[in-house]
């Protein structure tokens, strides 16, 4: 703080100019003039004494910040810093902490649960006493099965119920001994968990083929048809039951990562799955159905009757489709792409990839319509149906969703042209416009 004992003189010299009859009268400002000029050197003492004063304390104030700043943290104050970001952190677990019953994977393990329950009754009743049984009104044969077929449907039935339940019961369990344990084991982003659940999809992955093939107890023909579906639904519910645990442990779901794939790499990925799959249950009754067709005559009967290019034409598809399929997903999934850049395609990759769907349309709707149409290897309901349903339903909508963006396309070009005509035709109207301005102003 700066005082400035010039603007103070100042104001009574400005004072003194401004009436200087006053001074005269005061003996030529000799008494008062003096003892003015005594009490303003005074003030301006205290006040550069105050000033300094404030100074010194401000200069003080900061060394003894700067000294408690530059002093190091005692080993006491460490360790309570410590003990209290502990217990917080503690605090915050017990906060974030889930009960085991608010688990989204339990919705799953219900439905393994139940899906196993079913099968299991079903399986209990799959060796009816006839061999050959007519449903009257439906028009379906249900063949009783072996007793080695039976034993294994029980065995599945069996294990994959008993998955659930142990696991029913550990998401349920808030009262026993035991719940600290299943807190470790299923809590987010547990290992064992995770090894439990790729276990289930494993066994239920061979059971679904062992089940469903041609040779199996729900095989097509079989009219097995809880089995069948039961054995799918724990396959599938055993893979969603996966998914919501890589969900709940901070990871993309398979749906949001397939999907995450520029263009149409998502409904690539579907084909290549359904097209594959259908490859092999082909190949599966194409070799094995002369074994799986042995207690029913007339399934013997239709499969021999089935003509030869029906085979030949339906497995060169399903090997063309998948190979297709993977090169297209392998396209999108190497493509460069970066955030917040549109990633575009080439018009000669964009107009091949869609003669390829046009092409695998045609091929796909000539198979539908051939295998399952009543005399066709895929007239009766089991996965050579149900695939080669998926496939030709899932080609159809890749090709529409390609459709779609060319149509886009076009759309965008005629729009860009639209706005260059515009753009020309502003100027001309501009050149035209100047021209009559100097005309008129020749004039």
């Amino acid at each position: 703080m700066h005082f400035n004992f010039k603007n103070l003189l100042g104001r009574k010299d400005n004072a003194a100019a401004r009436d200087p009859a006053s001074s005269n009268n005061n003996g030529g400002g000799g008494g008062d003039a003096k003892e003015e000029d005594e009490f303003v050197e005074s003030s301006g003492r205290s006040l550069a004494s105050r000033a300094l004063g404030k100074s010194q304390a401000q200069n003080s104030t900061s060394t003894t910040n700067d000294n408690d700043e530059e002093k190091p943290p005692t080993n006491e104050e460490e360790e309570e810093v410590v003990v209290e970001e502990n217990v917080e952190s503690d605090e915050n677990e017990k906060k974030k902490e889930v009960h085991l019953s608010k688990h989204p994977q339990l919705q799953g393990y219900i439905v393994l649960f139940a899906s196993s329950a079913v099968n299991l009754s079903s399986s209990l009743q799959s060796n009816l006493s006839s061999p050959e049984l007519w449903l009257e009104g439906v028009g379906m044969r249900i063949i009783p099965a072996s007793e080695k077929a039976k034993d294994f449907a029980l065995a599945n039935a069996g294990i994959v119920g008993g998955f659930a339940a142990f696991a029913l019961i550990a998401h349920f369990d808030r009262f026993s001994c035991l719940k600290g344990i299943w807190m470790k084991l299923f809590k987010p982003n547990a290992c064992f968990e995770k090894a439990f659940l790729a276990l289930l999809i494993i066994w239920c992955a061979a059971a679904t083929w062992i089940n469903t093939s041609v040779r199996g107890l729900a095989g097509p023909g079989k009219g097995q048809f809880d089995i069948y579906f039961t054995t799918w639904i724990s396959f599938i519910a055993s893979i969603w039951t996966l998914e919501r645990w890589y969900v709940l442990a901070g990871h993309s779901s398979f749906v949001t990562f397939f999907s995450s794939w520029p263009h149409r790499g998502f409904a690539w990925i579907g084909f290549f799955g359904a097209s594959l799959g259908n490859f092999f249950f082909v190949l599966d009754v194409y070799i094995n159905w002369e074994d799986g067709s042995k207690r029913l005559p007339s399934l013997d009967r239709l499969f021999r009757d089935v003509a030869n290019y029906q085979w030949i034409v339906l497995i060169i598809v399903c090997l063309i489709s998948f190979v297709v399929a993977l090169f297209f997903s392998a396209v999108e999934l190497f493509r460069v792409s970066r955030v917040g850049v549109a990633s575009e395609k080439a018009k000669w990759e964009n107009m091949t990839e869609g003669g390829t769907l046009l092409a695998l349309v045609g091929c796909w709707l000539f198979c539908v319509i051939v295998t399952t149409s009543p005399g066709g290897l895929g007239s009766m309901y089991g996965n050579v149906y149900f695939f080669t349903w998926a496939c030709t339903v899932i080609v159809i909508k890749t090709f529409l969703w390609w459709v779609r963006d060319w149509r886009r396309d076009i759309h965008l070009a005629a729009e860009m042209e639209h706005e260059e005509y515009e753009k020309a035709k502003q100027a001309v109207l501009a050149q035209n416009a100047v021209a009559l301005s100097q005309r008129d102003g020749d004039y």
